[in-house]
C-alpha cells in the first residue's frame, strides 16, 4: 500500500502494485513487467533491467524506466515518463503522459499507436530510426535521431532543437493543426510534411532537402541550400528565408509543385522554382532567379529584387507573366512565354537577355538594353530615365511603342514594324520590312535604316527636327507637324512627304529625289521647300508634284518630269504631266531624255522647262505622221533647250510661238523643214552654239521680236550648214531681233530676209 524498493526481481510475468514510490537497487529480469502505482513515482532505472514488455499505470506521478535491451510497451500512463533502452523500443498499447523522454543507445524507436497522447516529447536515438504517433498536440523538447517519422493529430511545436537525417511529419488534424518547428539550430537533412490546408513553419541551420510538403501557408527558414526530391510542394503560400552566408541556393525544381503564393529571401544567391499552375510572387530577394510556371505568373506589391530573373512559362493558354510592381529591381531579365502576354516593371536599369511572348510591356526607370532578341507580336516600352538601346539584329516584333521623353532610343527589328508611338531625343530605327505607324512619333532627330520594304509614317502628329533615311531608295512617306530637315543616303523615293512649314531635303552618295514611284506622289512644304543639297536629279512622275513657297533648287538643275525618259510613252506622259503642273517662273521643270526615240506625237509644251538629253547623241526623230517636234508657246517662256538632237521632221524640228526668254544651246536640228521656227514676241530668247544641218531652212523668223541668233563671242555663233533653201529666213517685223556671226558651210543661200523689217544681221 506504500512505496517499495526492489532489490532485484527475476521472473516471467511480474506484476507490481504500489501506493507510493517504486524504486530499485537491483535489476529486474522478466518477460513482462506490469506496474500500477496509485501514488508517488516509478523509478526503475537500473542499467541491467531486462524486461521484454513493460506496462506502467501511474496517472498522477512520474515514470522512469531503463532497459538494457529492446523493450515493448504494453501501455504507459504517467506524468513525466522517461525511458532509456538499449535496443528497439516498440509498443502494443498507448502511452499517455504529460512528457515523454526516450533515450536509446541502440535499435529503433517505433511508438506508433494511434491513441498515444503525449504533451511533450524528448527523443534521443542518434543516427537511428524514430517513429512516433500522437493523437493530439505535441511539443518537441528536443529530438536527436536518424530517419524520424512523426504522426500527430493536432499542433506540432518545439522548445529544443531537432537533429535528424530525415524528418517526416504527418498531421491528421481536422483543423488548426499547425506544424511550428522554428528553433534556429534545428539540423535536418531531409524534411517531408503532410498537413493539408494548415500552417507549416520549419527552421533549419544548414542545408535542407524537401521530400514533399502538403500544407497551407508554409514558411521555411534555412541556413544553407534548400532543394527537393521529385516529391512536390503543395501549399497555399510558400515563404522561404535563407540566412546562408554563401552558396545557399533555393533549388525547388520539381515539375508538379503547386503553390499559390511564393516569397523568397535569399540575398545574392540562386533561386530556382518550378510551379505547374498559376503562382503569385509575394516578393523575391535573391541573386540569379529562375521561375518556371505552367500558368499565370503575377505578383503582389512586394518587389522582386534579383541580379537576374529568368521566367519560363509552359502554359498552354492564357498564362500571362504580369510582374508590374514599381519597385522591382532586376539587373537582367529573360522571359519565355510564347504566344502570351508579358508585363514587367523595373525601378532602374534593365538588360533583356531575351523575351519570347505575344504582347510585351516593359516599364523601366533607367537604361534599357539587351543581350538576346525580343520576339513577340507587340512591344511597348515606357522609360522614365536613361536610354533605350534594343539593337539585337534578331529582334522580331510586329509593332512597337516606345516612350522615353527626350532621351535616346535605338531599336532594331528583323522584319516589318508598325510604330504605335515613339517619343525620344535622338532616335534610331532599323527594320527589315515595311515601317508604318498607328500613333505619332516625335523627338529631336530620327535615323531610319530599312533593309527591305517601304517607309510610311504619315501621322499628322509626327515631329522631328531632323530625319535621316537609308532605305535602299525604296518608297518613303512622312508627314511632319512643323518643319523638318530630311537627309537620304542615296535616292529619296517619295510617296508623300509633307510639312506645313519648312522642309529641306539633302541626299548623299549622289542620290536623287524621285517623286512618284507610286501614282500621285507629293513632296510639299507650306513654306520654303529647300532642295539645294540634293546631289543627284530631282524628278516627278506618275502624277507626282513638288510644292513649296518657294521651291529652292540646286544651281543649274530643274525638276525632272517623268524622271529619266527612255521610251516615247514615258516622254509623252511627261509632257502631259508637265502641262498640268502649276506654272512657275524660270526653268523649274526639266524633261531629261535618256534614249533616242521616234516620236508618236508632237511635243507641245506650255510650262517653263529645261529640255535636255543625257548627251548630244540623243536624237528625237520625226516620221510621216509626226511632222513637228518640240513646240513651245507663251506658257513655256523662260525655258531652256540644250544637249539634244532633233531629226527628220517634215515641218518644224523646234517651234517657238510667242515664247520669251527661251535659251537654246548645244543642240542639233537636222533633216527637217525648219530646224528652228520662231514666231511672235521672243524677247530675251537666245539661240547660240547650235548646229542646224541639212534642213530646208535652218532658222525661220516670222515677226519674231527680241531674239538673238548667234553672238559675237567665240562659240556663240550657230552653224547653219547644207540648208536646201536658205540658212536664215525672216519675214514681218522682227524688231530687236539679231542674227550675229553665224556660219553657213555648204549653204548656197545664207539669208532670205527681204520680206522682213527691222532685223539686224551681223556677219
Amino acid at each position: 500500500k506504500d512505496g517499495l524498493s526492489i532489490t532485484g526481481v527475476t521472473g516471467g510475468s511480474v506484476t507490481l502494485a504500489v501506493g507510493g514510490d517504486l524504486t530499485q537497487t537491483g535489476p529486474i529480469s522478466a518477460t513482462a513487467l506490469s506496474v500500477t502505482a496509485s501514488a508517488g513515482s516509478v523509478t526503475l532505472t537500473n542499467a541491467n533491467n531486462d524486461v521484454d514488455s513493460l506496462a506502467v499505470s501511474n496517472p498522477d506521478g512520474n515514470v522512469a524506466f531503463t532497459e538494457k535491451n529492446g523493450l515493448s510497451l504494453a501501455g504507459v500512463t504517467g506524468q513525466d515518463v522517461a525511458l532509456a533502452v538499449g535496443g528497439d523500443l516498440t509498443q502494443t498499447l498507448p502511452i499517455t503522459a504529460a512528457k515523454l523522454s526516450v533515450t536509446a543507445t541502440a535499435g529503433s524507436v517505433t511508438l506508433t499507436n494511434a491513441s498515444n497522447d503525449v504533451d511533450s516529447l524528448v527523443m534521443s536515438n542518434t543516427g537511428r530510426a524514430v517513429a512516433f504517433t500522437d493523437r493530439n498536440a505535441v511539443v518537441l523538447d528536443g529530438l536527436t535521431a536518424g530517419p524520424t517519422s512523426l504522426t500527430i493529430g493536432d499542433k506540432l511545436s518545439q522548445t529544443a532543437p531537432i537533429n535528424c537525417t530525415k524528418l517526416t511529419i504527418t498531421s491528421t488534424a481536422a483543423q488548426n493543426g499547425g506544424v511550428l518547428l522554428n528553433t534556429s539550430v534545428n539540423d535536418v537533412e531531409s524534411l517531408s510534411v503532410f498537413n493539408p490546408g494548415r500552417r507549416v513553419m520549419f527552421t533549419d541551420a544548414n542545408d535542407l532537402v524537401l521530400d514533399g510538403i502538403t500544407a497551407g501557408p508554409t514558411t521555411l527558414t534555412v541556413g544553407g541550400k534548400l532543394s527537393q526530391t521529385a516529391a512536390p510542394i503543395l501549399s497555399t503560400q510558400l515563404t522561404i528565408v535563407s540566412t546562408a552566408v554563401e552558396n545557399g541556393g533555393v533549388l525547388l525544381n520539381t515539375a508538379v509543385n503547386d503553390v499559390e503564393s511564393l516569397s523568397v529571401t535569399n540575398p545574392g544567391r540562386r533561386v530556382m522554382f518550378t510551379e505547374k499552375n498559376d503562382i503569385v510572387i509575394n516578393g523575391i530577394t535573391a541573386g540569379p532567379t529562375t521561375l518556371t510556371v505552367g500558368g499565370k505568373l503575377s505578383q503582389t506589391a512586394v518587389p522582386i529584387i534579383a541580379t537576374q530573373l529568368t521566367v519560363i512559362s509552359t502554359a498552354v493558354q492564357t498564362g500571362g507573366v504580369l510582374l508590374n510592381t514599381a519597385m522591382n529591381d532586376v539587373d537582367t531579365l529573360s522571359v519565355s512565354n510564347p504566344g502570351r502576354r508579358v508585363i514587367f516593371t523595373d525601378a532602374d536599369d534593365l538588360s533583356v537577355a531575351g523575351i519570347t511572348a505575344d504582347s510585351i510591356t516593359l516599364n523601366v526607370g533607367g537604361n534599357l538594353t539587351q543581350t538576346s532578341p525580343i520576339v513577340g507580336s507587340s512591344l511597348a516600352v515606357a522609360a522614365t530615365a536613361g536610354s533605350v538601346t534594343l539593337t539585337n539584329a534578331a529582334n522580331n516584333v510586329a509593332s512597337a511603342t516606345i516612350f522615353n521623353g527626350n532621351r535616346p532610343v535605338s531599336f532594331v527589328n528583323a522584319s516589318a514594324l508598325t510604330l504605335g508611338g515613339l517619343t525620344a531625343g535622338t532616335g534610331s530605327l532599323t527594320v527589315g520590312g515595311n515601317l508604318t505607324q498607328t500613333g505619332p512619333i516625335s523627338g529631336s532627330s530620327l535615323s531610319i535604316k530599312s533593309t527591305a520594304g517601304t517607309v510610311s509614317l504619315r501621322n499628322p502628329g509626327n515631329h522631328f527636327d531632323t530625319l535621316a533615311v537609308d532605305n535602299g531608295s525604296r518608297l518613303f512617306s512622312y508627314a511632319d507637324s512643323s518643319s523638318v530637315a530630311i537627309t537620304s543616303v542615296g535616292t529619296l523615293s517619295v510617296g508623300t512627304v509633307t510639312a506645313p512649314q519648312q522642309l529641306s531635303v539633302t541626299t548623299t552618295s549622289g542620290g536623287n529625289v524621285d517623286v512618284g514611284p507610286q501614282a500621285n506622289g507629293l513632296l510639299q512644304a507650306g513654306g520654303t521647300l529647300d532642295l539645294r543639297a540634293v546631289q543627284g536629279s530631282i524628278a516627278i512622275r506618275n502624277g507626282g508634284q513638288i510644292v513649296g513657297n518657294p521651291v529652292l533648287l540646286p544651281a543649274g538643275k530643274g525638276i525632272q518630269v517623268g524622271g529619266a525618259l527612255s521610251t516615247v510613252a514615258e516622254l509623252n506622259n511627261a509632257v502631259n504631266t508637265l502641262n498640268s503642273l502649276p506654272s512657275r517662273p524660270g526653268p523649274v521643270y526639266e524633261l531629261f531624255v535618256a534614249a533616242s526615240m521616234t516620236l508618236t506625237q508632237q511635243l507641245s509644251v506650255s510650262r517653263p522647262v529645261t529640255v535636255r538629253g543625257s548627251s548630244q547623241s540623243i536624237v528625237l526623230s520625226g516620221s510621216p505622221s509626226v511632222v513637228n517636234g518640240l513646240l513651245l508657246d507663251s506658257g513655256a517662256s523662260g525655258s531652256t533647250i540644250r544637249d539634244i538632237a532633233f531629226s527628220s521632221f517634215g515641218g518644224d524640228a523646234i517651234r517657238l510661238t510667242s515664247a520669251t526668254g527661251i535659251t537654246i544651246k548645244g543642240i542639233q536640228a537636222n533633216n527637217s523643214g525648219n530646224g528652228l521656227s520662231i514666231t511672235g514676241a521672243s524677247t530675251n530668247t537666245v539661240v547660240q552654239g547650235n548646229t542646224f544641218d541639212r534642213n530646208q531652212t535652218g532658222v525661220s523668223l516670222v515677226s519674231a521680236t527680241g531674239a538673238l541668233i548667234g553672238g559675237a563671242a567665240t562659240g556663240q555663233g550657230n552653224v547653219i550648214s547644207n540648208a536646201v533653201r536658205q540658212g536664215v529666213f525672216a519675214s514681218g517685223f522682227c524688231t530687236g531681233s539679231q542674227v550675229v556671226k553665224n556660219s553657213f558651210p555648204g549653204t548656197a543661200t545664207p539669208y532670205n530676209v527681204s520680206a522682213s523689217r527691222n532685223l539686224t544681221i551681223v556677219n
